[in-house]
């Protein structure tokens, strides 16, 4: 592995469901903040990437796909909408690696960012019209993870949610049309706004405002991610990056504090045989229960990215 490169390997695990294997990705990973951040290292732990994506078939739309940092929900029906977030999961860390490689003559690094991940975003949704996707899409949720920052990059209405101590910090703003200056831009372009089934939508289609894919409603919906950088704190505890069928049924503070207790009392216990997992895996999969249990009608894909190391704790032979 070359550490001068940004982008490294980490671990993904497949997960079963109803005999269904979903597949993860690849994930980018930040080796070294100080090649790439003009600052210097604070004494933070990088974190933990044992790190489990957990994804329910729900509702009508079926199973979407995910990597470790980056989640991928789809936007339309589930004849051809397996072939849109199959997609972007498999090239997006790869247009984001080629784009950070390229010589674009800027010096901040924040902006090169930018630059970089609108770049990647607009290639892969070039590659569903190459592909005669045109009629499908995918929201998508990136994470890059250095020692002292966490860039989280959005569109459409998936979300992050940062865990800082205990309080829930939200690191991206869902694309919905209860956003003024989202329905301004698409009424500003000649699109309009319907209300279809008790929602507001896009041309009476889409109720979000961005996302990879659905080419149909272009210009309106475009694939330009919002960008958030923040600096990281030794108070720092989780990520959780989901779908809307999380967050249509627990608040960010609901989750961040369930994710809060189960995650302490995962990483007390001492690791067996019985209990291989990482603690990240179990919270996971206890935020989808959650949600199914609050009668959550849409897909459910949650990630949990432990920002602590892991103390490892052997289970004694008795």
């Amino acid at each position: 592995m070359d550490t001068c490169h940004p982008f490294g390997r980490g671990n993904a695990y497949p997960v079963s469901k109803n005999g269904l294997v979903l597949n993860a990705t690849s994930l980018c990973w930040l080796l070294d903040p100080k090649l790439f951040f003009n600052t210097s290292t604070v004494p933070i732990n990088i974190g933990n990437p044992c790190l489990v994506p957990e994804k329910m078939k729900r509702g009508s739309k079926g199973i979407s796909e995910s990597s470790l940092q980056s989640l991928l929900q789809n936007t339309q029906k589930p004849e051809r909408f397996f072939q849109a977030s199959s997609h972007c999961a498999n090239e997006l860390h790869i247009k984001l690696a080629e784009e950070w490689g390229k010589e674009v003559g800027i010096d901040d690094w924040r902006r090169r960012w930018e630059v970089a991940l609108c770049r990647a975003f607009e290639r892969v949704d070039d590659g569903l019209i190459d592909r005669t996707l045109a009629s499908v899409g995918s929201t998508a949720s990136v994470v890059i993870l250095s020692a002292c920052q966490i860039i989280a990059a959005n569109c459409g209405d998936s979300r992050v949610v940062l865990c800082r101590g205990k309080q829930a910090i939200p690191l991206t703003v869902d694309h919905k049309l209860n956003r003024q200056d989202e329905v301004a831009r698409i009424t500003d372009g000649g699109g309009i706004i319907v209300e279809w089934g008790y929602c507001l939508r896009v041309e009476g289609v889409l109720s979000m405002t961005r996302a990879i894919g659905d080419h149909s409603l272009k210009p309106y919906i475009i694939p330009v991610p919002e960008i958030t950088f923040t600096t990281r704190t030794a108070e720092d505890e989780f990520l959780v990056l989901a779908s809307d069928g999380l967050w249509d049924v627990l608040s960010n503070d609901d989750v961040i504090t369930l994710a809060h207790k189960e995650l302490r009392e995962h990483r007390r216990r001492p690791k067996s045989d019985d209990n291989s997992s990482c603690p990240a895996s179990f919270v996971a999969e206890g935020l989808v229960k959650y949600a199914l249990d609050a009668y959550s009608q849409d897909n459910i894909s949650v990630i949990v990215v432990d920002l602590k190391l892991p103390r490892i704790r052997v289970q004694q032979k008795q």
